[in-house]
């Protein structure tokens, strides 16, 4: 399952943008990672001034501040 996010705290994005197979028409996309151990995330697709992160459920990890 993929979930939609406009703020992606602790991704990082490696590549260049590419409209390649784009799941979203007008969008271009690039690869997002974990930005501390670089495992696969998911996908920042961005169109003119918009943006949001396409990420796999079950890789992220909730992190609580006390």
């Amino acid at each position: 399952e993929i979930g939609l996010f406009i703020h992606a705290p602790g991704c990082g994005y490696q590549g260049p943008l590419t409209p390649e197979f784009s799941w979203f028409s007008g969008y271009q996309w690039k690869i997002a990672v974990c930005g501390g151990g670089r495992m696969h995330l998911g996908w920042l697709f961005v169109a003119d001034a918009n943006h949001f992160n396409g990420l796999i459920l079950n890789r992220l990890v909730s992190i609580i501040s006390q």
